[in-house]
This record gives structure tokens, sequence and C-alpha cells, in this order.
């Protein structure tokens, strides 16, 4: 995995999976800019995950999405994944929005509600 300045990249399954971390200013929108150029192989697809994103700068939104359109980054092919996605998206680029991870706990059989699950795994069939 290739990792620098809170960006993380790594390709499986023939795409390319990125991870950005901490606030999108003018600086980590050319990082990223980098990143894609240097590790898209032209084939699959890119996805870049936003769900650690902090702020969003104007200037790194607008720097990203106009070197984007002007500078052929693969934006058919591209898709971010989370809600700040909908901030930086280039046009042409889609957002995808995850489902919310169940939370961890009572799986709501127990009992009365006492919670004594709490991942003891007694809320099997049968269980308190």
């Amino acid at each position: 995995m290739e990792q620098h300045e809170s960006i993380q990249a790594e390709h499986r399954n023939g795409n390319f999976f990125i991870k950005i971390f901490g606030d999108f200013n003018r600086k980590k929108a050319q990082s990223l800019e980098q990143t894609i150029r240097n590790g898209f192989l032209g084939k699959g697809h890119v996805f870049i995950n936003t769900e650690k994103l902090g702020r969003i700068f104007s200037e790194g939104r607008d720097y990203f999405r106009c070197r984007a359109a002007d500078c052929d980054l693969p934006e058919k092919t591209m898709y971010m994944i989370g809600q700040k996605g909908f901030e930086i998206v280039p046009k042409g680029a889609r957002v995808i929005i995850p489902p919310e991870k169940k939370k961890k706990g009572c799986c709501g059989g127990c009992k009365n509600g006492s919670g004594c699950c709490n991942g003891s795994g007694c809320c099997k069939k049968g269980g308190n």
C-alpha cells in the first residue's frame, strides 16, 4: 500500500482504491491528483474513500474538480465513497453512500431487553 500526506492507495481486483484523511485543501487535492495519475493503470475503477475527510476547503475542491476536467483524470470510472464525496466529486464521477453499519451489542433477543449478549452469543436460538 502506497501512503503519503494522509493518502493511502492500493490496487485490488483490478481497481485502484484510495483513502484520504484530514482536511481537503489545495495541497491534499494536489496529492490526490498525483496519486491517481501515478497509480491508475488505465483500466478498472478508481474508488476514493472520503469518510475520514475533515473540513473541505474551496481551494482544494475547486483545484481537484478543475484538474479532473482539464487533465484527463478518469472521471467516468471514478467513484467517491462517503457523504463528503458530494462536496469534491468532479463532473462525470459518481458518489457511493455505503449502508450504515449495524451497531454491535444486544441483538434484541434477550429477555426483558437485559442486553445480556454483549458479544457472548447468548441471543442465539433458545438463549436468554
